[in-house]
């Protein structure tokens, strides 16, 4: 009984280590060359399902070193039949694992710190709620007062009110990153008066970071939101101003993604609410 045991437990690990024959995928990796290949090409597939992650590639590489010591250590006892690596091999192979894990260091501290980031914007996205809280709040309510009374010589505070307000109502409506806000121009607003799809305005930003890449950009606002704005342009912001762009500093300079991004924040802030 314990020979028949012993017997199918050696067959388990021949077929464990030498698998297909075909294929002598454990054999291959026996070999430093064969091994940093066979790595290399899983790092670098394009394949999001089937190529690694530098983290996975570093984790795989120390069980198979483990694998490694229990094959080599089969054929030290004597075990050859079941185990062709022998220590100068064993030695070969782990020195080839362990420069590949010495290069994948740096990949995979930058995949923490971009899973890291990851998790940080996360936590940092609005939910519905702040979103709930901000147009119901007392900033957005006093900026639609002074709307309505559509002032011909706005003050400074009355300016800061009404553009904060309109930035935030445009970037909670499209979620776009602060370049687009930054480089829609009062054209591409005017333009949009016509530009109506399922009773929205679509205002194209054809000049932006990206646009090489992905083409015009898209900020969608609703019928109320784009009157909004467009009482902004005629009575808020100086029509005569130079600068193209449609929200302005009070100076008459274009207002750049730290401005707008300053905006949200000290925005989000006076309600309480915190987010970077």
């Amino acid at each position: 009984m314990e020979k028949d045991v012993a017997q199918r437990q050696r067959q388990q690990a021949s077929y464990i280590i030498n698998g297909d024959p075909n294929l002598k995928v454990l054999k291959d990796l026996s070999y430093p060359l064969h091994l940093q290949t066979f790595i290399e090409k899983n790092l670098q597939s394009n394949d999001e399902q089937l190529g690694w992650k530098p983290n996975t590639a570093k984790t795989y590489l120390n069980s198979l070193k483990l694998f490694l010591k229990f094959y080599r250590d089969m054929h030290a006892m004597g075990l050859q039949q079941y185990s062709e690596l022998s220590t100068l091999q064993y030695s070969a192979v782990v020195d080839c694992i362990n420069n590949i894990t010495k290069a994948l260091r740096k990949e995979v501290v930058k995949s923490k710190s971009k899973a890291r980031r990851a998790a940080d914007d996360k936590k940092d996205n609005l939910t519905p709620d702040d979103v709930k809280q901000y147009m119901e709040g007392n900033r957005a309510k006093e900026a639609q007062n002074i709307l309505l009374e559509k002032h011909s010589d706005p003050s400074r505070t009355d300016h800061t009110i009404v553009r904060n307000y309109l930035i935030m109502m445009v970037a909670l409506a499209n979620a776009n990153r602060t370049g687009t806000i930054t480089s829609m121009t009062k054209d591409d607003f005017t333009a949009a008066r016509e530009r109506v799809k399922n009773g929205h305005h679509i205002i194209c930003i054809d000049k932006h970071k990206t646009a090489g890449i992905y083409g015009a950009a898209e900020l969608v606002v609703n019928p109320l939101l784009y009157r909004q704005m467009d009482i902004y342009l005629s009575f808020f912001r100086n029509a005569s101003d130079k600068c193209q762009n449609f929200f302005i500093n009070w100076g008459g300079t274009a207002m750049d993604r730290g401005n707008v991004m300053h905006v949200m924040t000290t925005e989000l802030a006076a309600l309480g609410i915190q987010k970077r």
